[in-house]
């Protein structure tokens, strides 16, 4: 082996190795001072070792429905990505560009605050019950430490994420910018909506606030704090879920979240105390936003629009939320309006963009079908029994990540 240079500070290490068939070597990386395996047996023990290691952790999974393959997936790539606080990041590595050649690249070695509610929930509901209990506890500190309004990012300790800068690298496939750090955007509107959905029982104690609900339950302080400020402040411009910066738009999904919020914290009150005041005000600010809803963001066809301020014709996948989050039952003319306009507006073949080519939000080239909208899209099809229409997507996802056993 023999060291070449790769920059000031770097070495690169080449080497030939010929091997007859039959034999086996092994190569690793790493610092001396680890202990790895260095003979093919010691390594084959090693990645056995490992694979009962995950399956012994899958065993917990109590999920038996379809697609199990691709939950045991998706449960062990949180996992994979969830740091000893018992956050998920939302990605291991930076800057993959959503498109290869366009300038769609970010930063996501963070913590993003919706997706550990998010993992709290699901993580529970199929049986991982310590790892949805540790999100469930990162989720409180960070949210009964941290200012008002929340950020969406934090960093795995909580703490605020460092402002984006540009470093001198070429990305994947020289895609770029290769960035470090997140942009101080302004909060989405409805992340309330998905952080207030964890607190997971209404049952209540003596104090005024859920009990025996987890870990969150002990944030109802901090809740209620948030809960008043988007009950003041939903009527302010902000950069959706999908964080579109120029320009800040009053993004109806967001308001949306902000009515669930709204509302289920009035419930989570009222079961503690039926005469909670603090209640009686978010009730009234649920009809206020409600009532918006329904005179300032439908289109003509009765489905929500993606702006509310404006007489703008596009589509948000955010929006599929009103399957679930909104306050229509599931078969309400404007539900079904708003899920057949997305994703007839959004879809490329069985995927959906998140939003259409023509929003100017800022950034350079085209997108690409989302994942995560394609996701939105299984459940809303599934909440409204149109269960073709949600396997096909399903499918679709699903087949992206290959097929075979855990």
């Amino acid at each position: 082996f023999a060291p070449a240079p790769l920059g000031r500070d770097t070495e690169r290490w080449r080497a030939v190795l010929r091997l007859d068939a039959g034999e086996e070597t092994v190569v690793t990386v790493g610092r001396r001072d680890l202990s790895l395996p260095a003979t093919p047996e010691g390594a084959h023990r090693a990645v056995a070792d490992t694979e009962s290691a995950w399956r012994s952790w899958l065993a917990g999974l109590v999920y038996s429905g379809p697609y199990r393959a691709a939950v045991e997936r998706a449960a062990l790539s949180v996992r994979m990505l969830t740091g000893p606080g018992g956050a998920p990041h939302a990605a291991g590595t930076s800057s993959l560009t959503r498109r290869v050649g366009s300038e769609r690249t970010a930063d996501d070695r963070w913590v993003r605050l919706r997706d550990v509610a998010r993992a709290a929930q699901v993580l529970a509901a199929v049986g991982l019950a310590e790892d949805g209990e540790a999100a469930e506890r990162w989720l409180r500190e960070a949210l009964t430490t941290a200012h008002l309004p929340w950020p969406g990012w934090f960093d795995p300790g909580g703490q605020p994420v460092p402002e984006a800068d540009e470093w001198p690298f070429d990305g994947w496939r020289r895609s770029g910018p290769v960035r470090h750090g997140r942009p101080p955007l302004a909060p989405d509107a409805g992340l309330i909506g998905d952080v207030v959905a964890a607190v997971g029982s209404t049952r209540t104690g003596p104090f005024g606030r859920p009990d025996d609900a987890g870990p969150l339950s002990a944030a109802w302080a901090a809740l209620a704090a948030a809960t008043d400020r988007a009950a003041d402040d939903w009527r302010q411009p902000d950069p959706g879920r999908w964080e579109i910066d120029r320009p800040l738009r009053m993004y109806v999904a967001g308001r949306l979240g902000v009515w669930s919020a709204l509302d289920r914290m009035t419930r989570l009150a009222r079961a503690a105390n039926p005469l909670d005041l603090q209640a009686v005000v978010w009730q009234q600010e649920a009809r206020r936003c409600l009532d918006w809803l329904e005179t300032s963001a439908l289109a003509p066809d009765r489905g929500l629009r993606m702006d509310g301020a404006s007489e703008s014709d596009e589509a948000d996948a955010a929006l599929l939320s009103v399957a679930w989050q909104g306050p229509w039952p599931v078969g309400h003319p404007v539900v079904t309006a708003t899920v057949d306009r997305v994703v007839e507006r959004l879809a490329s073949g069985p995927l959906l963009y998140r939003y259409s080519d023509r929003v100017a939000d800022g950034r350079s080239g085209p997108d690409n079908p989302d994942i995560e909208s394609s996701l939105l899209a299984v459940k809303a099809r599934a909440r409204q029994g149109r269960w073709e229409d949600a396997h096909e997507t399903m499918e679709a996802v699903v087949g992206l990540g290959g097929e075979g056993p855990v």
